[in-house]
């Protein structure tokens, strides 16, 4: 059992001399602090599906109060992108992963004349 210890110990200091302590170098990966943080584990599929649904009906209930504000224009996203873009831009917001004042700036970067909609959109979102 000492001859263990010692083999251990023996190990032990011949990695501690290996590891060095330059102040000079950038923080290993495993040393980041970031790294320490958690990673969020995916959602099992049936809780996915669940969020999907609930996500498709409030935005078919937005859709509702769109047709129905006369006031309401069309953004207008022609290509797929802008229609992913903003498809995920109202899911970051359902999901409450940005503030409406966020979504708004964020809409309006890209459409500046849109703001009364965007505005629209983050209001009726909070109510659905």
């Amino acid at each position: 059992m000492k001859l263990r210890i010692g083999t251990l110990s023996l190990l032990a200091a011949a990695g501690v001399s290996f590891t060095g302590c330059a102040t000079d170098s950038a923080p290993t990966p495993a040393s980041h602090p970031a790294s320490r943080i958690a990673k969020p584990h995916p959602q099992p599929a049936a809780a996915m599906h669940a969020d999907q649904t609930r996500f498709n009906k409030v935005m078919a209930e937005l859709v509702t109060r769109i047709k129905a504000n006369p006031s309401y224009r069309k953004i207008g996203l022609k290509t797929p992108e802008q229609k992913r873009w903003f498809k995920q831009l109202l899911y970051k917001l359902w999901h409450r992963d940005i503030t409406r004042a966020q979504f708004v700036a964020e809409g309006t970067k890209r459409y500046p004349d849109k703001r009364y909609e965007f505005s629209f959109i983050a209001e009726a979102m909070q109510e659905i």
